[in-house]
């Protein structure tokens, strides 16, 4: 029987912490709880699960309404659904950036068991497989805020379907520097030398409200070792054979970089401007 001590958490209680326990009650007639923190767990656990039904159909929102679903969401998720996007940072260390359209359709009790240091490559497979069904959704709605460059969204959308993902990756990158400096004065991928670490300048132009919704995404920004934005003399990137196959935009735009034109990387940049897009709409960006 495994000790009760392995799902105390002291005084911060979290969703793990229930979900846990009350898998240790039902699957063991002998467990440790008494009486009184068996009828607390079931309702916590059951007041959890309709809070989650609640959150999925807000999420669902956005999908089906990009503007009124962040509005719907906003102080839901401030709260409830922090540590699902406080740890999509876990996402931009491998090189994603991701809105709430992306995980939309998702529950957040799997989210929440996906987005840990050794599930990553399982959310990488979740995100993957959308890629299909939210390109043209992505790209319409990037025409809508930005229609002037339709053209230029419209010719991205060819390439996917054409499989030309070495000329679509850079086409978006061009992009994203351009819907940023339109939005903020600053490209996305400028950046800045701070305490010997080079950090997007893009950071200090969406210093948004702690804890909004808004905030939990445009921290995603605030990793220095992403590999799109990465510095490309970082020493993550010296080995050689990395640096050709590499992503990052400064070895592919100067063309360092050749064997980058994967789905995989399609699916990053098209993800990118979509990451751009969600926070360009955000009511507290300046």
């Amino acid at each position: 029987m495994k000790d009760k001590k392995d799902f105390l958490l002291k005084e911060k209680e979290t969703v793990g912490y229930y979900k846990n326990a009350l898998k240790e009650i039902n699957s063991n007639p002998n467990h440790d709880f008494s009486e009184s923190e068996v009828k607390r767990i079931r309702e916590v656990a059951k007041d959890i699960s309709e809070l989650n039904e609640k959150i999925s159909f807000r999420m669902k929102e956005i999908h089906n309404n990009f503007t009124k679903g962040i509005e719907a969401i906003q102080k839901v998720f401030s709260y409830y659904g922090a540590p699902v996007f406080q740890n999509l940072k876990l996402a931009s260390e491998i090189g994603w950036y991701i809105s709430p359209k992306i995980i939309a359709e998702d529950k957040l009790g799997k989210l929440s068991e996906l987005l840990t240091p050794k599930k990553l490559s399982q959310f990488e497979n979740l995100i993957f497989k959308k890629g299909d069904k939210l390109v043209p959704i992505i790209l319409n709605e990037c025409s809508v805020s930005f229609p002037h460059r339709a053209s230029i969204y419209k010719e991205l959308g060819k390439l996917y379907k054409t499989k030309n993902y070495h000329a679509l990756i850079a086409l978006a990158y061009a992009q994203a520097d351009g819907m940023c400096n339109e939005k903020w004065k600053v490209a996305f991928f400028d950046r800045e030398k701070i305490e010997k670490v080079h950090q997007l300048k893009l950071i200090k132009k969406l210093s948004t409200t702690e804890n909004s919704v808004s905030s939990m995404i445009s921290n995603q920004l605030d990793i220095c070792y992403n590999e799109i934005t990465m510095w490309s003399e970082s020493s993550e990137l010296k080995d050689k054979q990395r640096r050709q196959s590499s992503f990052n935009r400064h070895l592919v735009i100067h063309g360092h970089s050749f064997n980058f034109g994967t789905k995989m990387n399609a699916l990053r940049s098209f993800y990118l401007l979509d990451f751009i897009n969600y926070l360009s709409l955000e009511e507290n960006c300046p």
